[in-house]
C-alpha cells in the first residue's frame, strides 16, 4: 500500500538536503530557493507557491487542519491566483444570472446547486461543508462526494453568493452553476478510469490463473523446478500491475478509513491483498513455500467487478436526471416594441426575463412558465399532468414552460424562469428523494462495520498468538483466517440471489433498474398506479361512433376523416385511425382552436367539434340528442353536423390495459390497498376507479401534491409501490419503497425507476412480487449457509488445520455453493 510519507513528517528542506522536497499541499517538487511555509499540526510545512500557501492558510484559518489527515491524495494545484480568481466571482452576485440557477431570488432565502471542480475524495467534500457552514447567513451546505455537487443554501441579507464561492476558491476548489455537460463529462471519464482498471485486472487475471493451474496439478521434479521458478516469477510480474494499480483505490480507502478511525470493509480487504500478495513475493524470492497470486487476482477482478456495476447504476440514474435541463428549448422569439408594432428577436432562453413575451408557434415549445396574453390554442402538458390530451388554453390562462403548443401561434407574458419554474421544482423533488438514504442501507452499513471490527480483532490475535507460538507460522496462518473469513460468500449471499431475480424478471418481461427492489418488494402493503400511459395506454383512441341521422357510421367516419386530413392534433390522428381508406381531403378547410374544425364536401359545409361549437355555427343542440362521454369520465365527445342537422356522435378516449383489471384483482386477493393517482379530473379518475375496482381515486394531482399524499402514508407505516409513467410521476416514483415505469415512460420516470415494464405487461408485475418473494427466501438460505461456512472453518483455520490454499479453495467452494443455490431463481416458468 502507498503512503505518503511527506503527510506524515515536517519537510525540512534545506542545504543539507539531498532530495528535493515536495509541496505538502499538492505534492508537487518546490523550485531551490522557493521558502514558503505553512504551520500545519504544529509543524511548518513547505509549500511550492503563493496559490498552494494561501489555499493551505485559509485551511488552517479556519480550523480544519484535520483535512490533512483524512484527504487519501494530494490536492490539486491552483490553476491561478486565489485572490484574482475569487475576484472573477462577483459577477454571479447580479440577480438577472442568479434567476437562471437559485430558488428563491424574489426573497432573501435562497438555494444554489453547484458544481465542484478538483474534489478527489471525501475528505474534500468534508473539508468544503465545515468551511461553508461556518460562514454566517449560511443555512446548509451539503456536498455531494458521488455527483459532484454541493447544495447550498444561505439568507442574502447576509451573505452574497460570490462570498460563497470565493470561500471555495480560497480552499483550492472551483464552484460554479450546475451544468449537466461538465457531470456528463466528469461522468465519462470516471467511467474510462474505472473500466481501465477492471479490464487490466480481467486480462492479467487470466493470464495468472492458467499458470497457477501448474502449481495444483504439478508435482514440480527437480528436473522441472527451473520452470515453476519461472511460472512463479512470471505470475509475480502480472500480479503487481493488478495489485498496485487496479486495487489502489481499495488502499486509498482503507487509509482513509485508518486516518478517520473507522472500520470499512476495505480495511480487511487491503490487509488480504498486501498479505497474500507479499507472502508470495517472498516465497517466490527464496523459493520456500507456496505462492497465492491467483487468489490475489480473482479477488480484486471480483470486488472490481461488482463496484463498477454499482458505479453504472449510480451514473444512470445521474445522467437521466440531467434531462430536464435539456426539455427547454436553447432559444426563443422574444416580441420587442418598434416603432412599425411588434417586432420578433431570436434570443437564447436564458436571457428571458420576468415580463418578457414570447412567440410560440404550433409545434415549439414553451420556454418559460408563463400566462397567455393573446391567442387561443391548445397545450399538450403531459409534462406536468401526464394526461396527453391536450387542453384549450387562451388569454389569462397559464402554460408551463415545457409545455407543447399543438395548433395556433399564441404570445405568452413570462411570469418564472430558472431555479423557480416547474421544471426546477420537480428536478429538485426527484434529487432530493434520490439522495436520500434508506434504513436498509444504513443497517447494512452498521453490519458491515462491526464484522469488519470482528475480522481484524480475530486476525490480529490469532496473528500475534503464533508469532509466539512458532514464528514460522504466522504469515500463513494469518492470511488463512482473512482469506477463509473474507466475506465472499457472505458479500455474495445477496447479489447472487438479486442477480437470479433479475434474471428471471428480464424473462417474465421486467426490466430490474435498481436491484434493492427486489429486497423490497415483497413487502408491499400498498400500490399506487398513475392513470393515463399505466393503467390505459396513454394515447386517444376512437370508442365508438353513434350515427343520429340517415348517414351511416362508416359515411359519418369518412367525412370526420376529411376535415382532419393533415392534421397532427391527436383527435384527427384518433378519427384518422377508423377512417375508410380513400377518404379526400375536404376543401375550405377552417381550423377553430380549441373547438373543432369546418370545411367543405361536395358543396356541404360540414362541422366537427364540441357541442359549443356546433351550437355556434349551426344553432343545433347535440346535447339534446346524446350524453357525452365526457360526464361519464370516459373520454370526450366529438360531434359532426350540417347546417340543418346532427349527423354523429364520436367517442375519444384512453383505451384501458388489457391486463388491468387481472392485476388489480390479484392485488385485491394478497390483502394489499390500491390506490389511483392522477393529474387527471376527479371525474375522469373515479370513472377509471370504477372500471377496474378500485375505490381508493385521487384526481388534480400535481407532483408535489403525490410526494406530499405518498410521505404522509408512508409515515403511517405503508411499504409503496408506486407504478408510473411520465415526467410528473418522477418525483413520487422516486420517493416510493418502490417504483415501477411503463414501456413508454420518459426517460425521467424510468431513470427514477427501480423496475421497467419493456414489454407495456401490468401482469409482469405479477412476476416480479412472487420473483422477489423467492428471492428473499433464498438469500436467508445464502446468509444462514455463509454464516455458517465462517462458523467453522475460522476455528480450523486459527489453530492451523488450513492452510493458505485450503482456505482459498474453501472461501471459492462456499461462494461457488451460494451462486448455485442462487441460479434456482432463474430455474422454472415465469408466467
Amino acid at each position: 500500500m502507498h503512503v505518503d510519507v511527506d503527510e506524515l513528517r515536517v519537510s525540512t528542506a534545506g542545504p543539507e538536503s539531498t532530495a528535493a522536497p515536495t509541496c505538502f499541499h499538492c505534492g508537487e517538487r518546490i523550485a531551490a530557493g522557493v521558502m514558503f511555509t505553512v504551520r500545519i499540526d504544529g509543524a511548518d510545512r513547505m509549500m511550492c507557491c503563493l496559490g498552494c500557501r494561501a489555499v493551505a492558510q485559509s485551511i488552517t484559518d479556519s480550523g480544519l487542519e484535520r483535512y490533512y489527515r483524512l484527504r487519501e491524495s494530494k490536492a490539486a494545484k491552483p490553476a491561478e491566483p486565489i485572490e484574482q480568481a475569487a475576484g472573477q466571482l462577483e459577477v454571479f452576485d447580479d440577480l438577472l444570472l442568479q434567476s437562471q440557477f437559485v430558488e428563491g431570488t424574489a426573497g432573501t432565502a435562497r438555494t444554489a446547486s453547484l458544481i465542484l471542480d478538483g474534489i478527489h475524495c471525501p475528505a474534500c467534500c468534508w473539508l468544503i461543508e465545515k468551511r461553508l457552514s461556518a460562514m454566517p447567513g449560511m443555512r446548509q451546505a451539503i456536498v455531494n462526494f458521488a455527483s459532484q455537487r454541493a447544495t447550498v443554501s444561505w439568507d442574502a441579507a447576509q451573505l452574497r453568493l460570490s462570498a460563497i464561492l470565493k470561500a471555495v476558491a480560497r480552499l483550492g476548489y472551483r464552484a460554479h452553476p450546475y451544468d449537466p455537460r461538465i457531470r456528463s463529462a466528469w461522468l465519462e471519464a470516471e467511467r474510462k478510469r474505472q473500466q481501465r482498471r477492471l479490464g487490466l485486472a480481467g486480462l492479467l487475471g487470466m493470464q495468472v490463473m492458467m499458470l497457477s493451474l501448474a502449481f495444483y496439478f504439478t508435482d514440480w521434479p527437480d528436473a522441472e523446478q527451473v520452470y515453476r521458478e519461472f511460472f512463479r516469477w512470471t505470475a509475480l510480474l502480472l500480479t503487481v500491475p493488478v495489485v498496485f494499480y487496479s486495487a489502489d483505490a481499495f488502499f486509498r480507502n482503507a487509509w482513509r478509513d485508518l486516518r478517520s478511525r473507522r472500520a470499512g470493509m476495505d480495511i480487511p480487504v487491503s490487509l488480504g491483498i498486501l498479505l497474500a500478495f507479499l507472502g508470495s513475493v517472498e516465497a517466490t524470492v527464496t523459493g520456500r513455500g507456496p505462492v497465492y497470486f491467483d487468489s490475489v487476482v480473482m479477488f480484486v477482478f471480483i470486488l472490481l467487478l461488482g463496484r463498477y456495476v454499482e458505479f453504472r447504476a449510480r451514473g444512470r440514474a445521474l445522467s437521466q436526471l440531467d434531462h430536464l435541463a435539456r426539455v427547454l428549448p436553447a432559444m426563443a422569439t422574444r416580441l420587442e416594441r418598434a416603432e412599425t408594432g411588434l417586432r420578433e428577436r431570436a434570443v437564447p432562453v436564458v436571457a428571458l426575463c420576468l415580463g418578457d413575451t414570447v412567440l410560440v408557434r404550433p409545434g415549439e415549445t414553451i420556454p418559460a412558465d408563463g400566462t397567455i396574453v393573446e391567442g387561443q390554442s391548445s397545450v399538450e402538458e403531459a409534462l406536468l399532468t401526464g394526461e396527453g390530451l391536450p387542453r384549450r388554453r387562451g388569454p389569462g390562462d397559464p402554460v408551463i414552460g415545457g409545455s407543447t403548443n399543438c395548433e395556433s401561434p399564441i404570445h405568452v407574458r413570462v411570469d418564472r424562469v430558472g431555479a423557480e419554474t416547474v421544471l426546477s421544482r420537480i428536478a429538485r423533488l426527484v434529487d432530493q428523494s434520490q439522495s436520500q438514504k434508506p434504513a436498509l442501507t444504513l443497517l447494512a452499513d452498521g453490519v458491515a462495520t462491526w464484522f469488519v471490527y470482528a475480522v481484524l480483532i480475530l486476525a490480529a490475535g490469532v496473528g500475534g498468538y503464533w508469532s509466539q507460538m512458532q514464528p514460522s507460522q504466522w504469515l500463513p496462518i494469518t492470511v488463512s483466517v482473512l482469506v477463509v473469513s473474507c466475506p465472499c460468500a457472505l458479500a455474495l449471499a445477496v447479489p447472487s440471489a438479486l442477480a437470479g431475480a433479475i434474471a428471471r424478471c428480464m424473462r417474465g418481461g421486467i426490466v430490474v433498474a435498481k436491484a434493492n427492489a427486489i429486497e423490497t418488494l415483497h413487502r408491499v402493503s400498498t400500490f399506487v398506479f398513475d392513470k393515463t400511459g399505466t393503467l390505459t395506454l396513454g394515447r386517444l383512441v376512437h370508442l365508438d361512433t353513434c350515427a343520429l341521422a340517415e348517414r351511416s357510421e362508416e359515411e359519418c367516419l369518412a367525412i370526420a376523416g376529411a376535415l382532419e386530413h393533415g392534421s397532427e392534433h391527436p383527435i384527427a390522428r384518433a378519427l384518422r385511425a377508423v377512417t375508410p381508406d380513400g377518404a379526400d381531403a375536404g376543401s375550405e378547410r377552417r381550423n377553430y382552436p380549441g373547438e373543432g374544425m369546418a370545411g367543405m364536401i361536395d358543396d356541404t359545409p360540414y362541422f366537427l367539434g364540441s357541442a359549443a361549437f356546433i351550437r355556434r355555427m349551426t344553432g343545433l343542440d347535440p346535447l339534446k340528442l346524446r350524453r357525452p362521454a365526457a360526464e361519464e369520465g370516459i373520454g370526450v365527445t366529438f360531434w359532426l353536423a350540417n347546417p340543418t342537422r346532427v349527423l354523429a356522435a364520436f367517442s375519444l378516449g384512453d383505451e384501458l390495459r388489457a391486463d388491468a383489471n387481472a392485476l388489480v384483482a390479484w392485488i385485491v386477493a394478497r390483502g394489499c390497498k390500491i390506490v389511483i393517482l392522477s393529474g387527471d379530473t376527479q371525474t375522469a379518475v373515479d370513472a377509471l376507479g370504477a372500471l377496474v375496482g378500485v375505490q381508493h381515486a385521487l384526481g388534480g394531482c400535481l407532483p408535489e401534491h403525490k410526494v406530499e399524499w405518498l410521505r404522509r402514508i408512508e409515515e403511517q407505516g405503508e411499504v409503496v409501490c408506486v407504478i408510473g409513467d411520465g415526467i410528473n410521476d418522477a418525483p413520487v416514483l422516486a420517493q416510493a419503497h418502490v417504483s415501477v415505469a411503463m414501456a413508454d415512460a420518459t426517460d425521467m420516470a424510468q431513470a427514477s425507476a427501480d423496475l421497467i415494464l419493456p414489454e407495456g405487461k401490468l401482469a409482469s408485475l405479477r412476476i416480479a412480487v412472487e420473483t422477489a418473494a423467492r428471492a428473499i427466501r433464498i438469500i436467508r438460505q445464502n446468509v444462514a449457509w455463509a454464516i455458517g461456512y465462517n462458523l467453522l472453518a475460522l476455528p480450523l483455520a486459527a489453530a492451523g488445520a488450513i492452510t493458505p490454499w485450503m482456505a482459498a479453495l474453501g472461501m471459492s467452494l462456499s461462494s461457488l455453493i451460494v451462486i448455485i443455490n442462487s441460479t434456482r431463481l432463474g430455474m422454472g416458468r415465469t408466467g
